[in-house]
């Protein structure tokens, strides 16, 4: 067929075995390139030759006798006889297959009632080659002559369509392979073919996708639509040399957002797990779970630099389909925010934890003063927390102008909490800042007494790993700056 070469994304066998997973896929592919030419069907003696013109299934022509158009329509009680005399002229109709015009000039069928039963004939035999276990299929090339004989004109995609939805009901669902890729925008199809679901599938899909980021269904099982859309040959297995998840540069994750990330997990909190800064429309919340699925799939910490973090990343996944659902059903989203604010009042370190979150994003984008200015409001209208205060007194110690205050705090801290590595090494770094270079030894040597890994401490004594990492640290990474 010549519109085969115009479609490079679409391989189609011109002929094989016949099986039920095929025959759909086989439609609809035949479809998509608007095929024109003849599908022929044979099991044993049997052919049966499906005429295509243009993507479309026109009529069918049978070598056996029983299932000419006239046979079947007496068969199925669809014709009844309306004067014995006509019986002569029946008798001489069934030595022709296309008998549509025939029936029509013989005044025995309107063309409507022909053209309808015509689409009937097509679908209950194409239904019936889906049990075929031994057939075999043949593409034709070239165009039938049919004169003026009355067509269906069913579109092959809608047949591939009809026949994939019948196998979806049967237990033997189609496979779905982890990644998928349409093969069709669902505005190149026939109108009305595909339901609401179906159309938003294929559009979501354009480039390949993870079967997880899709909508799933009860039990965690991916929803029936996408089964019917693989089975319809409308969507495909992603091939092997597309780029993977994991090679997606442009979804790259660095370690300090991979834990900010999974901190917005442990505290449930939906809108910031997706990427949001507040409420959104749900047309922003669907965009925002597409792109947190490609950026936080637990495919991509498999291996790499961040691969320690890959059980948690998992855990922590399963929260994002139920952040999609709840931030795009209303009640179940105002549900959801009266929750947390009830928790918030309720839980000083959650208040904390959420203060420190923002403050990083404000030294991350440079904003320290505004960080500076967020932790202290909070230690100001909740009791003082010393998570707030040390990363206050970090923010400080940068400041020449205002280190005493920061080293003042941090001595009150380290006496309130002598066993805390981190706010020892904290202010170790502090009196090194200042040019007490003897007492800060001592604090950061107690540090690593503490804690052998301690991140300030290991840097202070110029670790390469740890410098590397303080660098990826908003509050931390103007205090190491040359060091190396």
């Amino acid at each position: 067929m010549e519109q085969l070469a115009a479609a490079p994304r679409l391989t189609i066998d011109p002929e094989g075995r016949l099986s039920n997973k095929l025959l759909p896929a086989l439609l609809g592919s035949l479809g998509l390139v608007r095929a024109t030419g003849a599908l022929d069907l044979t099991r044993r003696r049997l052919l049966r030759r499906f005429v295509l013109h243009e993507g479309c299934l026109e009529l069918i022509v049978s070598n056996a006798r029983d299932d000419r158009l006239l046979e079947w329509c007496l068969a199925s009680e669809r014709l009844e006889l309306p004067d014995a005399r006509l019986q002569d002229t029946i008798a001489a109709l069934r030595d022709s297959p296309l008998c549509g015009a025939r029936l029509i000039g013989a005044g025995l069928a309107e063309d409507g009632q022909v053209r309808a039963w015509l689409r009937e004939q097509l679908h209950a035999f194409l239904e019936e080659a889906l049990d075929w276990k031994d057939g075999r299929y043949k593409i034709c090339a070239g165009r039938a002559p049919l004169d003026d004989e009355p067509t269906a004109r069913w579109p092959a995609i809608e047949a591939a369509l009809a026949l994939a939805r019948s196998q979806a009901r049967d237990s033997a669902a189609t496979r779905v392979p982890p990644m998928i890729v349409a093969q069709a925008e669902s505005e190149a199809l026939p109108a009305g073919c595909l339901s609401a679901a179906e159309s938003e599938l294929l559009r979501r899909c354009q480039q390949p996708c993870p079967v997880e980021s899709l909508l799933l269904g009860p039990s965690a099982a991916p929803r029936p639509e996408i089964g019917v859309l693989l089975a319809a040959g409308l969507l495909v297995s992603a091939k092997s040399d597309r780029r993977g998840l994991a090679a997606d540069a442009a979804f790259d994750v660095t370690e300090q957002e991979l834990n900010s990330w999974l901190h917005a997990a442990r505290e449930e909190n939906l809108e910031q797990l997706l990427g949001l800064d507040g409420p959104a429309d749900v047309d922003a919340v669907r965009q925002a779970y597409y792109h947190t699925v490609r950026r936080f799939h637990p495919d991509r910490f498999r291996s790499g630099p961040l691969a320690s973090h890959h059980r948690r990343v998992e855990e922590s996944f399963r929260l994002v389909h139920q952040a999609l659902e709840v931030l795009t059903d209303p009640v179940a989203r105002e549900a959801w925010r009266l929750r947390r604010e009830r928790d918030a009042k309720s839980s000083p370190d959650r208040v904390a934890q959420r203060t420190l979150l923002l403050a990083r994003q404000a030294a991350s984008d440079g904003r320290r003063l505004e960080a500076v200015d967020l932790l202290e409001k909070a230690q100001a209208s909740s009791p003082k927390h010393p998570d707030l205060e040390l990363a206050r007194a970090l923010l400080l110690v940068s400041n020449p102008r205002r280190r005493a205050e920061a080293i003042a705090a941090l001595r009150e801290l380290t006496k309130a909490h002598p066993f805390r590595a981190d706010i020892t090494a904290a202010l170790g770094l502090a009196l090194e800042r200042a040019g007490d270079r003897a007492v800060a030894a001592k604090l950061i040597a107690r540090a690593l007494s503490i804690d052998p890994g301690q991140l300030i401490a290991r840097a202070c004594r110029r670790d390469p790993r740890a410098l590397k990492k303080v660098q990826s640290d908003p509050i931390l990474r103007g205090l190491f700056a040359g060091r190396g």
